[in-house]
């Protein structure tokens, strides 16, 4: 009986390891088949000094083996002959399970992956590892341009200012190939690919930030452009890598961008400090967004002699500094208390409380003539809790993500009734937003008054200033009739004419002058001898 009993417990523990629970079914059998194994990713994006071109020569390099690598590099969309892109470089079975030297854009070089892995090594221990996922192209624009490799890469365009209906095809490399947004389709490819392949293997990755040395081959050009386009590129891959994951979190990724150096090609770069001043513009108009600096990384002397691995390179000792500082950056932001916001045709402000970090003040600004649709704090609508355009939310969460968006109001039409040709309109419109007011002015013609103003069947009060009449209505949820009543103004020839008419006046008696009698009986005498034909 105890052979039996063994046996039946064993059966039953070998179910309880491979059975999948149904909804409603007791987990407890499975609950340690879904624990999962959680890892940190930091993603690195940008052109050939984030995809690594910086040689190794004869530098000693190390292994961190606490940091993990999958990544891809300088892969060409637009000069083949429909030749299909490989991924298997991503497969998980091809992660790099320690960072060493060689994982640049050839195994002779490395690029920021190498000092970042030496930085992040020594912030995991144990079991817990980060890994690092990379998507680079030398020579590549952020603009919707195929200047310099952009001509074979593509660019990295943002989603958002694609047109409608359109998609990158990075399935294969082909001459003709639109160039927009290639490289940046195939970054959000790619890591989806890593990001599932982890999942799909029993980890739980969470997003720590991304890293970004990009704009070389953008400092001729339009600057604002620049900026603008680097704060849609940020909002965008938040949200497509916020769609992958399902991480709340991720809509505030913290994101660190490498200043381009000033000896960038030639000492003293006078183009390199116009992206420059785009990249710090976007770091403080966008939260969980900082910079590092290379000014000090130099890559060609003032001498004009070459101190990178060429004029556009850091060399080794240089790329390994940057990828230091990326990581130190990056690790600082994912532990730094900030609130990114996204506010669609208005503006969205924040300040904490001095005395409470976790008691977050929103202020909402529309654009003119919108109003609030719907805002959202960490995923939740707190759009009913908005007052006088002001919010307050508790937030403990390290990255707070608040989005707003505000939607063009009604437009209600006025229309007015009234004697055109006695009545000038002064001042009113002909339409009235939503929520706003509506104000006229109203003139009368010499010779009449205004004695009362309508609007919808409704006399409104108005006032008179000088020899006008002005009124208002507040909050319009709705059109508007206005009708304006006037009244013509008795004149002192009306009154005579008035009170002849009434056989008033004088008690009835007729009062007249004595040039008027002699007037009068003058015209008696002319009758008189008409009549009786006498000449005279």
């Amino acid at each position: 009986m105890k052979k039996i009993g063994l046996f039946l417990c064993s059966v039953l523990v070998a179910v309880c390891s491979i059975v999948v629970p149904h909804a409603g079914t007791n987990t407890s059998c499975v609950k340690a088949s879904t624990n999962k194994t959680p890892i940190d990713m930091y993603l690195i994006g940008g052109q050939s000094n984030a995809a690594g071109y910086s040689v190794i020569r004869s530098n000693p390099t190390e292994t961190f083996k606490n940091v993990a690598y999958s990544g891809i590099t300088d892969v060409n969309f637009r000069n083949g002959m429909g030749e299909s892109i490989s991924t298997s470089a991503l497969d998980y079975s091809n992660i790099k399970w320690q960072v060493t030297g060689g994982l640049g854009a050839d195994s002779t070089k490395i690029g920021p992956e190498y000092g970042m892995a030496k930085v992040l090594n020594e912030y995991y221990t144990g079991d817990k590892k980060a890994i690092i996922f990379k998507t680079a192209a030398g020579g590549t624009s952020l603009l919707d341009k195929t200047i310099e490799l952009s001509e074979k890469r593509g660019n990295w365009y943002p989603r958002s200012l694609w047109e409608e209906g359109y998609k990158p095809d990075i399935t294969q490399n082909i001459v003709g190939n639109d160039p927009t947004g290639l490289l940046y389709e195939f970054f959000v490819e790619n890591f989806k690919k890593v990001y599932n392949g982890l999942v799909d293997n029993g980890y739980e990755p969470q997003i720590k930030g991304m890293v970004w040395m990009q704009g070389e081959t953008d400092i001729r050009g339009d600057y604002e452009q620049y900026g603008n386009t680097l704060k849609t590129f940020i909002s965008d891959i938040r949200e497509d890598i916020f769609k992958i994951t399902n991480d709340e979190q991720t809509k505030a990724m913290p994101f660190v961008i490498g200043k381009i150096a000033p000896s960038f090609s030639a000492w003293n770069n006078v183009n390199v400090p116009k992206i420059q001043e785009q990249q710090e513009r976007v770091a403080n108009e966008v939260g969980g967004v900082a910079t590092v600096s290379t000014d000090d990384l130099i890559i060609v002397r003032e001498d004009g002699t070459i101190n990178g691995t060429d004029r556009y390179h850091f060399n080794f000792q240089d790329a390994f500094k940057l990828g230091c500082r990326f990581a130190e950056k990056a690790v600082e932001l994912s532990d730094m208390k900030y609130v990114e916001v996204t506010a669609i045709n208005g503006k969205l402000t924040y300040e904490f409380d001095e005395n409470d970090d976790t008691r977050i003040k929103f202020f909402l600004t529309p654009d003119e003539h919108h109003k609030l649709k719907r805002i959202t704090v960490n995923g939740k609508d707190e759009t009913s809790n908005v007052s006088e355009n002001c919010l307050i939310v508790i937030s403990d969460k390290k990255r707070t993500t608040a989005e707003v968006e505000f939607v063009k109001k009604e437009k209600y039409k006025i229309t007015y009734e009234m004697d055109e040709e006695n009545v000038g309109i002064v001042n009113g419109n002909r339409f009235v937003y939503e929520g706003e007011t509506a104000e006229f002015t109203f003139g009368a013609r010499e010779g009449y008054k205004i004695i009362k103003i309508s609007v919808n069947g409704v006399e409104i009060d108005s006032e008179k200033t000088g020899e006008y009449f002005y009124g208002k209505v507040e909050n319009v949820s709705g059109e508007l009739n206005i009708a304006v009543e006037i009244e013509k103004i008795a004149t002192d020839k009306d009154t005579s004419l008035n009170s002849a008419e009434s056989g008033e006046g004088c008690n009835g008696a007729i009062n007249i002058s004595p040039a008027g009698l002699f007037l009068l009986g003058i015209g008696f005498i002319f009758f008189a001898v008409k009549r009786s034909k006498i000449k005279i």
